[in-house]
């Protein structure tokens, strides 16, 4: 046992640090009794560093993590283990309709690279009522039973089109980003419908993925139509090369098959865009310096270059996309809010045909590049 001093939350984090699991009651001392999770445990179960069991009394059947993606929920109600492999996909489902084609997405694209593919369902239900248990003589029913039910329905979307793909699943409870940011911390991408995993609670359309494609430490793919998936894949480089965004979309193209696009967008009413030596010229050697590096990456991949020129860097990137199979830019998220994707890539996200992958461009010594064959 140990005792320290200082706010219960704050204590109980700091612990997890070093823990295997923080186990909490439901209620704290602060919440409204039998409906919201207490102050404490809310804060524990968002920040903690280990997973966090939350227990309702006697109605919350054991094993079940409130948790920061460390522990799972396999079919059954059995924990999985611990610590999930790092060379997987993760991708979010809530049930939905664009959940479902994101989990069909993830499927073929962890089949392509080789690795596992985890699917999380995040439910909301604990944090609302303590009542998760079956309705006396009603077969099949009850909040727990339904969350399990739509888990295992990920699961089938994802079997529909790779039988043979390696899947674990993840069922948690708590709000929706957290648990998928932290739980794809070391995967090698994060995989989310266009409308998030909000459920009733992301009323905003993308809520959750925007967020999760600005603070997530892997590249997030947010797939709002896949209606080309024999297309290229088109990736977006600024006037630094984008050495990162251009490896992921080179390792994406190899493990697909697919051919690959490099594009740079020349500003029309940048004045440099004008002068001799400058703009298109510049844009051409840019381009060709990507292209060799990329043949280096991907030997096998045919490799086009494009050079485009527009007031608007969003519009002519999804021009040069039209009939890809995926969109691949980064972000560097320098606007006026903290934790916010770029504008450029925000624009591409509202307005693209095809899925987009999003790699933060991060300060030296970040880690948002994890796609790799």
């Amino acid at each position: 046992m140990v005792v320290s001093q200082g706010p219960a939350a704050k204590v109980l984090v700091e612990e997890s640090r070093s823990a295997h699991m923080v186990v909490g009651g439901s209620r704290g001392h602060d919440g409204f009794e039998g409906q919201l999770l207490g102050a404490v445990s809310a804060t524990v179960a968002e920040h903690a560093k280990c997973p966090v069991l939350v227990a309702h009394g006697s109605d919350l059947p054991a094993g079940i993590s409130i948790a920061p993606g460390q522990a799972s929920v396999e079919g059954g109600g059995k924990a999985g283990p611990a610590m999930p492999s790092p060379d997987r996909v993760v991708v979010g489902y809530d049930g939905s309709a664009e959940a479902a084609l994101a989990v069909r997405w993830a499927a073929r694209h962890a089949k392509f690279l080789d690795c596992e593919l985890q699917v999380v369902h995040c439910s909301l239900w604990p944090l609302l009522t303590s009542d998760l248990g079956p309705v006396k003589g009603i077969e099949g029913s009850g909040l727990q039973h339904q969350a399990q039910a739509i888990l295992d329905e990920g699961k089938a979307e994802a079997l529909s089109v790779a039988p043979r793909v390696r899947i674990r699943s993840s069922l948690l409870y708590g709000l929706p980003a957290g648990h998928l940011r932290r739980i794809a911390e070391d995967a090698r991408m994060l995989v989310l419908g266009s409308r998030g995993i909000g459920g009733f609670m992301g009323l905003l359309v993308g809520s959750v993925s925007l967020e999760l494609a600005a603070t997530a430490s892997c590249p997030v793919a947010v797939i709002r139509f896949d209606k080309n998936p024999e297309g290229r894949i088109v990736v977006g480089i600024d006037s630094s090369g984008s050495a990162g965004v251009l490896s992921i979309a080179c390792a994406m193209a190899s493990a697909t098959g697919a051919d690959l696009m490099i594009i740079h967008v020349i500003r029309s009413h940048d004045r440099t865009a004008h002068e001799a030596g400058g703009g298109q010229g510049a844009a051409r050697r840019l381009l060709l310096t990507a292209a060799h590096d990329a043949s280096g990456l991907a030997s096998d991949v045919p490799i086009s270059q494009h050079v485009a020129q527009d007031t608007s860097v969003p519009r002519a990137l999804l021009n040069a996309a039209r009939g890809a199979a995926l969109i691949v830019v980064g972000s560097k998220g320098r606007g006026l809010l903290r934790g916010a994707i770029g504008s450029n890539a925000h624009a591409v996200l509202h307005h693209a045909t095809a899925p987009v992958l999003i790699s933060r461009q991060l300060e030296p010594g970040g880690t948002a590049g994890n796609v790799a064959t």
